[in-house]
C-alpha cells in the first residue's frame, strides 16, 4: 500500500457523493478531503456523454488546482462513462464507482444482480461491463430512476413523503419481478433515500457505491493528511448547505463557491 500526500479530491454533481465523503471519513479519518457538488449542472444523469467528460475533466482540474492529489468520481453517471472510456491524460488520478460496487455485488454470491441508476448510466452500460467481467455468468437487470436526484437535492428523504414514495413505487417494482439477489444503489445520491427504497427491497442487499469506491481508494491507497475539510460547489452555497444538513443530521460548514470551466481555462 502507498502512501499518499496531498488531499483526496471527491468530486459528484450534487449532494450525493457526500456519502463516499462519510465513508472516506470512517475510513480515513486522517485524510485530507476536498469535496466538490457541482449544483449549477446537477442533474447529470440526463445529459449526453461529450458533455459529461467536458465535466469530468472541468471538475477534476478544479479539484487539482486546489491541492487534490487523487480524486474519487463519487458520481455513478461519469463513473460508468469512464469505466468504458477514459479520459485521456486526467489531471489526477480518478477512482471511479462502478468497479468497487461491482465487485461487492459480485463478493455476496449473487449472479442475478439489479442496478439502480440515471438514465446516462444505464446507457453507457458501465456496471454490466464491469460485472460480467468479474463474473461472465451473472445476470445484470436495470431500471433507469430519473427522479431520485432532484428529490435527494432537495433534501427529500422521508419514505412517506407522497413524491418520494411515488417514485419509489415506480422504479423498482419492474427490477424486483427480475428477482435480484443483490442491488448496486448506482447513483451516490440514491443512499440519502435507502429507508424507502429498502421499503421495496426488504432483505435483499443493497451495494452502496460511494462507500464501496472510497473503501477501495482506501486500499490501494493511504491517504496522509490532518482531516482537513475543504467543500466547493458550483451553485448556491446555502441551499446545498441546508439540504446536506438535513439529510445527513449534522451542521455542515458554508461551502465556498467554485466555477470547474475558470479551472480549466486556467
Amino acid at each position: 500500500m502507498a502512501e499518499l500526500a496531498g488531499a483526496v479530491g471527491i468530486f459528484d454533481s450534487g449532494l450525493g457523493g457526500l456519502t463516499a465523503l462519510l465513508a472516506m471519513e470512517e475510513l480515513c479519518p486522517e485524510a485530507d478531503i476536498i469535496y466538490f457538488g457541482d449544483t449549477a449542472r446537477v442533474p447529470y444523469g440526463s445529459r449526453e456523454d461529450p458533455e459529461l467528460r467536458v465535466f469530468a475533466r472541468q471538475n477534476l482540474q478544479l479539484l487539482q488546482c486546489r491541492g487534490a492529489a487523487g480524486a474519487i468520481a463519487a458520481c455513478g453517471t461519469i463513473s460508468s462513462l469512464l469505466s468504458r472510456a477514459p479520459l485521456e491524460r486526467p489531471p489526477l488520478p480518478v477512482t471511479g464507482i462502478t468497479r468497487a460496487a461491482a465487485a461487492a455485488a459480485v463478493g455476496t454470491g449473487a449472479r442475478r444482480i439489479g442496478v439502480l441508476a440515471t438514465a446516462a448510466t444505464v446507457r453507457n452500460r458501465g456496471f454490466l461491463a464491469e460485472i460480467q467481467q468479474l463474473e461472465p455468468g451473472a445476470r445484470v437487470f436495470f431500471s433507469a430512476c430519473p427522479g431520485f436526484v432532484p428529490l435527494a437535492e432537495a433534501g427529500v428523504n422521508d419514505p412517506e413523503h407522497p413524491e418520494l414514495k411515488r417514485a419509489v413505487e415506480q422504479y423498482l417494482p419492474p427490477l424486483l419481478e427480475q428477482r435480484p439477489e443483490a442491488i448496486i444503489l448506482g447513483c451516490t445520491h440514491y443512499p440519502l433515500l435507502r429507508e424507502a427504497i429498502e421499503r421495496l427491497t426488504g432483505d435483499i442487499p443493497l451495494i452502496d457505491a460511494g462507500r464501496e469506491a472510497a473503501a477501495e481508494y482506501c486500499r490501494r491507497v493511504k491517504p496522509r493528511g490532518s482531516g482537513r475539510r475543504q467543500y466547493l460547489v458550483s451553485g448556491d452555497p446555502q441551499g446545498f448547505c441546508a439540504a446536506a444538513e438535513k439529510l445527513l443530521g449534522r451542521r455542515m460548514p458554508l461551502p465556498e463557491r467554485a466555477d470547474p470551466g475558470k479551472a480549466e481555462r486556467g
